[in-house]
């Protein structure tokens, strides 16, 4: 999804480090999935 240079420009530019980065996205992937399970099973 990001490449290692922007993960960087964005937790300099978020005030965290790298770590918490990648958790966030790692944490707004496994939602991403878990929504789109949900509304496959509302049809």
């Amino acid at each position: 999804m990001l490449n290692g240079s922007r993960r960087i420009r964005i937790a300099k530019g978020s005030g965290t480090n790298i770590q918490e980065v990648n958790n966030l996205l790692k944490r707004f992937e496994e939602m991403k999935k878990m929504m789109k399970t949900m509304m496959k099973q509302k049809k």
